[in-house]
């Protein structure tokens, strides 16, 4: 089977907007996921985040074809579902290296919240899909401490050609890692 993947959830919303080319890239990077024999690498944080209610409505913050797309990945055995451990060492050592720092210090909340995404990622293959470009100007300030963060790739679908990445075999690509 293929590279599992992380599909962070604002690419999940995103997919069932209309318009370009955000949208269309996201649709287009679920499609190649499917259809070129990718995984997911789905953990317990990710799929709350998935599946958590909007704040204009009860439907889950994914997008229908988000959801539907999600579905035909469980249906052919495509989810792998990954365990992260509560308060890893390494979440503690980057948080803690952030706070300690004047210039970081108000980094720490966004990293926090997110930081699940490169944990599973770095227990699947170590390629994350998402649109939230911040983080990485986040996280490339830990290098130093937390060196094991910077094989992640960390995709774009837009900045990124994804799809086209998606159907190259999603190769490592020194300017997609975090740092």
């Amino acid at each position: 089977m293929g590279l599992a993947i992380v599909v962070d959830a604002s690419v999940a919303r995103a997919a069932g907007e209309s318009g370009k080319p955000q949208p269309e890239a996201c649709r287009q990077s679920l499609l190649a996921i499917l259809n070129h024999g990718y995984r997911l690498a789905m953990s317990a944080p990710l799929r709350a985040e998935w599946m958590k209610p909007r704040s204009d409505n009860a439907l889950p913050y994914a997008s229908l074809f988000a959801l539907r797309w999600l579905t035909q990945m469980q249906s052919a055995g495509r989810v792998e579902e990954i365990t992260l451990a509560e308060n890893s060492a390494l979440r503690q050592r980057c948080l803690q290296a952030l706070q300690e720092d004047r210039q970081t210090v108000t980094s720490v909340e966004a990293v926090s919240r997110d930081f699940h995404l490169v944990e599973t990622a770095l227990q699947a293959d170590r390629r994350v899909l998402s649109l939230d470009i911040r983080i990485v100007h986040h996280l490339e300030k830990l290098q130093e401490i937390a060196a094991e963060i910077c094989s992640v790739m960390w995709v774009h679908p837009v900045n990124h050609p994804a799809e086209a990445w998606l159907r190259e075999g999603a190769p490592e690509k020194s300017d997609y890692r975090i740092c």
